[in-house]
């Protein structure tokens, strides 16, 4: 099969996913309804600005948009400071230009923007992957660099009952099960580590046939494997179960020479171009807008670019420039990392769902996800050094009217 033929397989595949999730939208007409009228009163109260209402969003409450929701309870910032210390700093200097800097906002959407993205969120952080060694399955050590996409030829992640959804396991199943070695260069896989009937188990799924035979391993034990995945998935805490999504290249089949990074950009740009074609087709539907946007994001998220930071890349500061591109709110996350295996049409009710607390900060509410900042920094007075000058005490100073004016 020519060059040109496995380039449009591709490229047929991936539009496949951003049609299919519009297709979804357009199906669920009960959902499509309770969305659009929640967006309807979300833009009638930010008078169809986000720009404006985004300009007035407190400083000290930045650090919400990356901190899972569910999280920030219980030691806020802290915590993820202390697993990679320097955490915070990079990301609130990237959504403050995402607030105030036309430039910025206006960024054409390119790999090499999402690559500047991701240098720029882990600048000066330690206790990344970059700072440990690499290895192919030859155990040669590959180089990575911040500024690149990744050259492994595999990353992995691990699902938890708030990353996945029993939807979500399907749609990776259903991936597994038609994906072509042509028309998916990465191919998703997922390994589970579990108990049937009081039996360890220990199965990778990676093609049709693999999944044809858990399927049957399942029936025998009288349940269903998308039913058994999300099982484990709630159980892992209790008995140390591990479910993982495996995304990986055969390089067996890579465009000409091409190294692994290079068809990691090849594959984003494709998703790129397919996003913005799809985009000027629905420009007027604002529901359409948000799923085209949770599509590309759980896109990339799958192929995962980089070896570290996707999350804080892409379910994070490109999800939000994204969303106010198209002149909507950015919503304060429950949990980002849904974005590994939730459906673009669950990821868009999420968003749109969050979007009111984040317009809730601006009219001057406090108390989110059960916890102020102000409590945190009560329970912990050390950690407000932590925020910079994102503290409550350097930035709840009254906004500036030239911030406040709306621009022309």
């Amino acid at each position: 099969m020519s060059f040109f033929r496995h380039k449009s397989r591709k490229k047929e595949q991936i539009r496949k996913q951003f049609e299919d999730a519009l297709a979804a939208l357009n199906q669920n007409e009960a959902l499509k309804k309770e969305c659009a009228k929640k967006l309807n009163e979300i833009n009638q109260e930010t008078k169809e600005d986000a720009h404006h209402v985004m300009a007035t969003f407190p400083k000290s409450e930045y650090w919400r948009f990356f901190i899972d929701g569910i999280l920030q309870k219980e030691d806020g910032w802290i915590g993820f400071d202390k697993r990679e210390p320097g955490y915070l700093t990079p990301l609130l200097t990237q959504l403050e230009s995402l607030f105030i800097d036309e430039k910025f906002q206006n960024e054409k959407l390119t790999p090499l923007f999402i690559k500047q993205l991701h240098k720029n969120a882990i600048t000066d952080v330690e206790k990344t992957n970059y700072d440990l060694p690499s290895y192919d399955d030859d155990l040669e050590e590959i180089k990575n660099s911040p500024e690149e996409f990744r050259h492994g030829k595999f990353v992995h992640f691990n699902l938890n009952e708030s990353s996945a959804s029993l939807a979500g396991i399907q749609e990776v199943l259903h991936r597994i099960e038609t994906q072509t070695t042509v028309a998916h260069a990465n191919r998703l896989s997922i390994n589970i580590t579990g108990s049937i009937n009081n039996q360890t188990i220990d199965i990778m799924i990676s093609n049709a046939e693999e999944l044809k035979n858990a399927k049957k391993h399942c029936t025998n034990n009288n349940i269903s494997l998308d039913a058994f995945i999300c099982n484990q998935i709630k159980n892992i805490r209790s008995h140390g179960y591990k479910i993982l999504i495996r995304s990986s290249f055969d390089t067996k089949f890579l465009d000409a020479v091409d190294r692994v990074e290079k068809n990691v950009e090849k594959l984003t740009n494709y998703a790129i171009e397919i996003y913005e074609d799809l985009l000027e087709k629905n420009k007027n539907n604002k529901l359409e807008k948000i799923v085209l946007t949770t599509t590309l994001i759980h896109f990339l998220e799958q192929l995962h670019p980089f070896i570290d930071a996707n999350c804080r890349t892409l379910c994070m500061l490109l999800f939000y420039h994204q969303l106010m591109r198209h002149n909507f709110i950015p919503p304060m996350q429950a949990d980002p990392n849904r974005f590994n295996c939730h459906t673009p049409l669950e990821l868009m009710k999420y968003a749109i769902d969050e979007m009111p607390l984040t317009l809730k900060a601006t009219q001057g509410k406090k108390e989110f996800y059960d916890v102020t900042t102000e409590q945190l920094i009560n329970k912990n007075p050390e950690s407000a050094s932590l925020l910079g000058d994102f503290a409550p005490s350097r930035s709840d100073e009254k906004i500036q009217e030239s911030q406040k004016m709306k621009p022309k």
